[in-house]
């Protein structure tokens, strides 16, 4: 439940974010991948690419989020807030733009407590009946 209630702000958040005088929404999207540098790309889509991702971007690369699904490479909108997040698996919650930039609303990362990645939650098991 508490999962939903967090999709749902986010999604309201969202909403708001929609520049004044669009005549479209975008469509939210969501997204699993890595943080990292163009230049490097999907080769240090993993925890290892860290540091040279890091020197890349320093170096001038701007960061990018690559998804491993649909094997692309999406420019991400603040790059400074991208930075806290380079070498590491994330969740990501935006919207892409018209350009194909990806404007971020949250990222959760892989394995927190807040993590939405993974199988949803179980299904409560029905009690045994005994037959009367």
């Amino acid at each position: 439940m508490r999962k939903i209630a967090t999709g749902l702000v986010a999604l309201t958040m969202l909403w708001g974010a929609v520049p004044a005088g669009a005549t479209e929404i975008a469509e939210v999207t969501y997204l699993i991948g890595w943080v990292v540098d163009e230049a490097c790309g999907k080769k240090n889509a993993n925890a290892e690419g860290k540091d040279c991702i890091a020197e890349c971007h320093k170096n001038g690369s701007p960061l990018v989020f690559y998804n491993k699904d649909r094997d692309k490479a999406y420019r991400l909108e603040d790059q400074k807030r991208a930075a806290k997040y380079v070498g590491r698996e994330m969740a990501v919650l935006g919207f892409i733009t018209d350009e194909g930039t990806l404007k971020v609303s949250s990222y959760v990362e892989k394995g927190t407590k807040n993590s939405v990645i993974g199988p949803p939650d179980p299904e409560p098991e029905e009690p045994a009946g005994d037959g009367s």
